[in-house]
């Protein structure tokens, strides 16, 4: 019993010492993958399952995605070019939902929309 309260005791004074400086730390260093992050894959036309219900679709075009996740700085530099070539503005936006009208400033753009096909 005496060596339990001994090292409780022990327990307490070390976790009421003072906190680490984090000032001297050294943050961790990046991890080279090999990978580039800007580089794309080429997604061949053909049949895929797509959705919740895996339903078949048939793409009659290649398409390509980027092999990684976009990073935020990725993604600021898009939003930086779709600014300057007029794809997208930062102003008063009028959103409408049922017959109601809302304005709100924000970034506003023109996207058609995939086709409704069902599903």
């Amino acid at each position: 019993m005496k060596r339990l309260r001994l090292i409780l005791l022990a327990l307490i004074l070390t976790a009421c010492g003072p906190a680490a400086d984090l000032s001297t730390s050294v943050p961790e260093t990046l991890i080279e993958t090999g990978i580039d992050p800007n580089a794309w894959a080429l997604i061949p036309a053909g049949e895929f399952p797509s959705g919740q219900n895996d339903h078949l679709v048939d793409l009659d075009y290649d398409y390509q995605m980027m092999v990684t996740d976009v990073t935020v700085q990725q993604y600021a530099d898009y939003l930086d070019a779709a600014l300057q070539d007029g794809s997208i503005k930062v102003s008063d936006v009028d959103v409408i939902e049922n017959e109601n009208i809302t304005a709100f400033y924000g970034v506003a753009g023109y996207y058609p929309g995939e086709p409704f096909d069902g599903y």
